[in-house]
């Protein structure tokens, strides 16, 4: 019968709970004003099957989110559903954050939301320490315009052993920071390279493929005979490369163990791409911009000091990693750099001594600056 038919269409689902860490964006009210967050964080989701055939998504959000805000997430779950799944088995999904969750994040859940789901369908017991890099983009896994941005949150972490999925067009990224000599990083976190749904399903669990398995096996030893000392003596060390040469050839999707071969590489670049040069130099730009929203009475020259350093540390440190054609990218922040001198300077003088005169220097420093920057 048609009924019949119907239940075996169904997408039917296990009852699942899991923790899977993915950039996501909350936000406080204080004094009326609204603070939002961007942080790494841990998103844990209960999947509870309701057995009932109409195809019906119920969500909750803790901490407490009003029904007008459920149904702003609702939009793009209801979206995604469609995309992913034709019929489904009615469900209870529960999302708790560590914090209220911004509008923000309604595009943001779906990539570890979606994962969780296809691992409640196929009954995947999700591992711990799973972390999920980039957006969803249809079944695509893709990297997001912030994501050396969102690198930068995860070098600071010293967790160890967490799996780290990333998105395949992101490979560049983490390859600079073999240039930084932070290839540490590819042995606290076991990084695998994705490009979507099907593949990262792979990666959260036990796999069905016995290579992925072995692979994450050998992997898990290397990391335990090296512990926490340094990276590069074992990425020369031929039993080790040859052990990774092995894990790669059983799992071409491990990063890990591509760019510790790639460490130890004596012809290896040394120089960090320009793409990301110019990343890095925007961020420092990007810090000293909240000054075009500022009057002369609201400089605090202390600060602006402070951003002059910023610029001259940040830059000195960018120098020896740039390739002859890149060095003219940073000619234009000793200007910067000035500019800010003379604004702090200027701002200093007023502090101490209010006159028409001290003001209208700040105020001839601030809109130099504004017209440049």
């Amino acid at each position: 019968s048609d009924s019949n038919d119907k239940r075996s269409q169904l997408v039917k689902w296990n009852k699942q709970n899991s923790n899977i860490m993915h950039p996501l964006t909350f936000f406080t009210e204080e004094e009326e004003r609204v603070r939002r967050t961007y942080k790494l964080a841990t998103m844990n989701t209960e999947i509870t099957p309701l057995g009932a055939m109409e195809s019906n998504f119920r969500l909750e959000l803790k901490p407490w989110a009003d029904p007008e805000k459920i149904e702003v997430f609702m939009e793009r779950i209801n979206r995604l559903m469609k995309s992913q799944y034709d019929q489904f088995e009615s469900l209870k999904v529960e999302i708790t954050t560590s914090g209220r969750l911004s509008e923000r994040s309604r595009s943001s859940i779906l990539l570890p939301l979606s994962l969780q789901l296809k691992a409640s369908e196929r009954d995947i017991r999700i591992r711990g320490g799973i972390c999920v890099l980039g957006q969803l983009s249809g079944h695509n896994i893709t990297r997001d315009s912030g994501f050396w941005q969102t690198l930068k949150l995860l070098r600071k972490r010293d967790a160890r052993n967490q799996r780290l999925l990333v998105p395949s067009n992101a490979e560049a990224d983490l390859r600079q920071l073999v240039a930084l000599e932070e290839e540490d990083f590819f042995l606290r976190n076991e990084v695998l390279l994705v490009s979507n749904i099907e593949e990262a399903v792979e990666f959260l669990g036990k796999s069905k493929k016995s290579g992925i398995n072995e692979a994450a096996e050998e992997f898990a030893k290397i990391q335990e005979m090296i512990g926490t000392k340094s990276m590069g003596p074992y990425s020369v060390n031929k039993k080790v490369r040859a052990q990774l040469e092995e894990i790669l050839t059983k799992n071409p999707n491990h990063l890990s163990a591509k760019m510790i071969l790639l460490r130890g590489n004596a012809s290896r670049s040394r120089k960090l791409e320009s793409y990301f040069i110019a990343d890095e130099l925007l961020t420092i730009l990007k810090k000293a911009s909240y000054l075009n929203k500022r009057d002369e009475d609201s400089i605090y020259y202390k600060h602006v000091f402070e951003l002059a350093e910023g610029v001259e540390t940040a830059v000195k440190k960018l120098s020896p990693l740039l390739d002859i054609g890149d060095r003219k990218l940073t000619s234009p922040y000793g200007e910067l750099k000035s500019c800010l001198e003379t604004l702090g300077r200027a701002a200093e003088k007023y502090d101490k001594r209010e006159s028409t005169a001290t003001k209208k220097a700040v105020t001839t420093a601030l809109d130099d600056f504004k017209l440049k920057y």
